[in-house]
């Protein structure tokens, strides 16, 4: 090319790909956030949008060059809610919208990249690739992408997200023995594509099993499912006696705090930024925190049905605020018994020398109309105690086991 300025360095669809990020959020079915955790995971809009803006060259009018942004990003319009209360903005058309990754303008978008490059697929690198939404994003732009990264977590993570769909796409392989023995999973497996709420026959035996001439073969997503179901299975199989169900409720999470001690009174002071546990409009759930009767610690309890305070939104703002103050803060940490200040540095120090502890703050279970807190059952302490027991029996069964390298100093 003779002029090498891209499109990114003269325009670019900011508060395009700032809705449809956000937007992308709330996507739960079929996006690779859902496939493994990752932190500080890149939205795949602004990724597609930022790919295409740095491959593409400026078109050099700006007419041109607005209707390529558009083409992009599409237009902002508008709309109101059901109710009428809200006005919201959102995008319509463009190809940076969840769903519309497929649309027919990717393969223009594909046509012009490799114009723009001489006829043949540009070259991406991602050396700190991380979960994959930049190299994937540029697989779909048809670029020849390598992507690399130094945690194994990440490096498996990408396998599964760009090789192995590539890899095994349109092939079928038969199903798992321990997938034919389950009912609902064949169930599922048979009936996929089915209208909902349609009334589907039943093909198991007396026995729960369903008999098949043939073993059925699936493909890559299926086989997924199989092996996550059994995973799943082993899980709650080996993890169960540390989840319990109380009152008909299953345990789903514990929540922990980190602990120091107070360098003036010497009592144990939890690290907390916040004791919200749920802040909702329909709930409204906080840690409280008292000093127990003999002034030797904390001790926690769970306020549910925190009324909202305050005539505005500044007000009601400032009160959940003060509601849920924690220990910590910028400064560093006020003991609730003493009322003593211990700073980042001091905290820094505690732990450097072995001095931090943990405690347990509330469970989190699922009841009837979704998540619920409750205090820790002294039961369930000493399982999270024997749990760590547990732990170096798995990792014994690891090569080199729990890692016990020390860190390095800091004059080092």
């Amino acid at each position: 090319m003779a002029d090498d300025t891209r499109l990114i360095e003269v325009a670019f669809p900011l508060k395009q790909s700032s809705l449809d990020s956000v937007h992308e959020k709330n996507v739960r079915h079929g996006h690779i956030s859902t496939l493994h955790i990752w932190p500080a995971r890149r939205p795949l809009a602004a990724v597609r949008a930022a790919l295409l803006a740095t491959l593409l060259p400026d078109p050099g009018t700006p007419e041109a060059r607005q209707q390529l942004v558009e083409r992009i990003g599409g237009r902002v319009v508008k709309t109101v809610d059901k109710s009428g209360s809200k006005v919201k903005e959102e995008t319509v058309g463009g190809v940076l919208h969840w769903g519309r990754e497929s649309s027919p303008d990717m393969d223009w978008f594909r046509e012009q990249i490799r114009r723009a490059y001489g006829g043949r697929a540009p070259k991406v690198l991602d050396p700190f690739a991380g979960g994959g939404a930049i190299p994937l994003e540029a697989m779909r732009l048809g670029c020849e992408v390598t992507a690399v990264d130094i945690n194994p977590v990440a490096w498996f993570i990408l396998k599964c997200t760009l090789e192995y769909p590539q890899k095994l796409a349109g092939q079928t392989r038969p199903l798992p023995d321990f997938a034919l023995q389950s009912p609902e999973f064949m169930e599922a497996f048979l009936h996929q594509g089915d209208e909902k709420g349609r009334t589907r026959k039943k093909n198991a035996t007396s026995n729960g099993q369903i008999d098949f001439l043939t073993v059925p073969e699936a493909d890559l997503a299926w086989h997924v499912r199989a092996w996550g179901q059994w995973v799943l299975g082993q899980a709650k199989q080996e993890l169960a006696r540390f989840y319990p169900t109380i009152d008909g409720k299953p345990t789903v999470a514990y929540l922990w705090a980190r602990t120091v001690t107070c360098k003036h009174c010497r009592k144990s002071i939890p690290l907390l930024k916040t004791r919200w546990l749920a802040k909702k409009d329909k709930k409204r759930v906080r840690l409280t925190m008292t000093p127990n009767a003999d002034g030797t610690g904390i001790e926690f309890d769970i306020e549910p049905d925190v009324p909202v305070v305050g005539g505005n939104t500044a007000q009601k703002r400032a009160r959940d605020k003060e509601l849920g103050q924690g220990t910590m803060s910028r400064s560093g940490v006020k003991c609730p018994l003493c009322g003593t200040i211990m700073t980042m540095e001091d905290i820094r120090l505690e732990g450097r020398a072995g001095r931090l502890s943990t405690i347990m703050t509330a469970v989190v279970v699922d009841g009837p109309k979704g998540k619920e807190y409750r205090l820790p059952t002294e039961q369930e302490v000493q399982m999270a105690q024997a749990a760590v027991h547990e732990l170096e029996r798995v990792y014994a069964e690891i090569p080199f086991g729990i890692p016990h390298e020390p860190l390095p100093s800091v004059t080092s």
